[in-house]
C-alpha cells in the first residue's frame, strides 16, 4: 500500500514520551510526542514524493521509547520502475511483422504438451503460435518483430512482457527472444534451455535492453520460434502486456512518438503492476 497507519498504545501506569523516525522516502504525520498511562496514538506513514531513481529500496520505521530505549520495526520495501516508453496491452493488434504461424487473437487453450491459456494475461488477446494447438515440425524460424522504436534520447531501457511457452528442448527445438539496433544485425538476449519447457501459467518476463537499445533511434525486438526437428512439438509462445520502459534525457517520458496504449486504462493496468 501507499500508506500505513499505526497504533501507538501507553499500557504502563506513567506517562511516557516516544518518538519515529523513517527513511527520506516515507513521511510520517508525526515524529514523537508524550501518552498518558491507558492512552494511545495514531501514526501514519506515506510514501512521499521524494526522487528516486529505478530499483528497490528498503526502509524501517523506527519507533522508541525515550525512557528504556525499546524498539519496534517495520519495514518497509518500495520498487521504483522507469517512466513507460511504449506499451502495447494487445487489446489491439498493433500491426508487427510476423512470419510463419505467429497469429495474434484469443488463444484456445489448444496443444497436446502443455495447452495454450485460453485468454490473454490482461484480456483476451495474445501474440502466439498458432493460437489452435502446437506448432509444426519441421519448421524454420517463425518470427514477430516489433520495432522500430526511437530510444535516442533514453537511457536505461528495459523490457517486460508476460509469457506462457512451450517448446522442447533447445537441441530439438529453438526459442529466442533477439534484440536489433538497425533491423538487420540480430542478438540473441534469450534462448530456451536444453530441457523442455511446458509453463502452464503466465510468468512475468523482465530483460534488460541498456546495452544496446540506449541512444538508438530505430531498436527493434523479436521472438523465434524455429527451428524445429522432425517429432514432438508443443504450444509455442503465446505473449502479452509487452512494455519498454527507460529515463528520457532533460525528464519527461516522450521518446519521439506516442506512447502505444489505446486508453488510459491501458496505461494504468500496465503502469500500475504491482508485481
Amino acid at each position: 500500500p501507499s500508506e500505513q497507519t499505526y497504533t501507538l498504545r501507553n499500557e504502563g501506569s506513567s506517562a511516557i514520551s516516544w518518538s519515529a523516525t523513517a527513511p527520506a522516502w516515507i513521511s510520517l504525520s508525526q515524529t514523537g510526542g508524550s501518552l498518558a498511562a491507558g492512552a494511545q496514538t495514531s501514526v501514519t506513514a506515506t510514501i512521499n514524493a521524494a526522487t528516486l531513481q529505478p530499483g528497490t529500496y528498503s526502509g524501517d520505521v523506527v519507533f522508541v521509547n525515550a525512557a528504556t530505549g525499546y524498539e519496534q520495526r517495520r519495514r518497509f520495501t518500495l520498487t521504483v520502475r522507469a517512466p513507460i516508453l511504449y506499451a502495447f496491452p494487445l487489446d489491439t493488434d498493433p500491426g508487427w511483422a510476423r512470419t510463419g504461424d505467429w497469429a495474434f487473437g484469443w488463444p484456445t487453450g489448444q496443444g497436446s504438451e502443455n495447452p495454450d491459456p485460453t485468454a490473454g494475461y490482461t484480456g483476451n488477446n495474445v501474440f502466439g503460435n498458432n493460437l489452435n494447438g502446437n506448432y509444426a515440425n519441421n519448421a524454420s524460424a517463425m518470427t514477430l518483430t516489433a520495432g522500430p522504436f526511437d530510444f535516442s534520447r533514453a537511457h536505461g531501457v528495459t523490457l517486460e512482457f508476460q509469457r506462457w511457452l512451450g517448446v522442447e528442448r533447445n537441441s530439438y527445438d529453438k526459442a529466442l527472444l533477439q534484440v536489433s539496433q538497425d533491423g538487420s544485425v540480430w542478438y540473441t538476449l534469450w534462448e530456451n534451455p536444453d530441457t523442455d519447457l511446458a509453463e502452464t501459467s503466465w510468468s512475468r518476463q523482465v530483460f534488460d535492453l541498456s546495452a544496446r537499445a540506449d541512444g538508438s533511434a530505430a531498436f527493434y525486438v523479436r521472438w523465434v520460434l524455429g527451428p524445429t526437428d522432425d517429432s514432438v512439438t508443443y504450444s509455442g509462445w503465446n505473449i502479452d502486456d509487452i512494455v519498454f520502459r527507460g529515463i528520457q534525457e532533460g525528464g519527461g517520458t516522450d521518446p519521439g512518438d506516442p506512447v502505444a496504449v489505446t486508453s488510459v486504462e491501458d496505461l494504468q493496468k500496465i503502469g500500475n503492476d504491482p508485481a
